[in-house]
């Protein structure tokens, strides 16, 4: 992506120093509108891909919460049944933001 801004760049510069030290000729007007367009191009793609990346770095936090809890889910499979549903349970509370049950923890 970079190699492409670049070469919008040179073609750009090109036809503008064609322009100045020559006659104006076909050859810098094509060359001035193809780097323009690419140069436009370029930016669209830019500002894409950095809001793609924001995007992603903000739905990470909600991926790897979702991961953890599939593993701790996991974990409870060696326990004996009793204790498996009551792990689960107090999983499935933390995950959605409630708190421990207090008349578990009292038997």
């Amino acid at each position: 992506m970079r190699i492409a801004a670049l070469v919008c760049l040179a073609l750009f510069i090109a036809a503008i120093f064609i322009l100045l030290f020559q006659k104006p000729a076909n050859i810098a007007y094509i060359s001035m509108i193809g780097g323009a367009i690419s140069a436009l191009f370029s930016g669209i793609f830019f500002l894409m891909y950095r809001h793609t990346s924001d995007q992603a770095l903000a739905y990470k936090p909600q991926v790897d919460r979702t991961q953890n809890l599939i593993v701790a889910i996991s974990a409870c499979e060696t326990m004996d049944e009793e204790r498996k549903q009551r792990s689960r349970e107090e999983l499935i509370r933390w995950f959605v933001g409630l708190q421990p049950n207090s008349s578990e923890d009292k038997k």
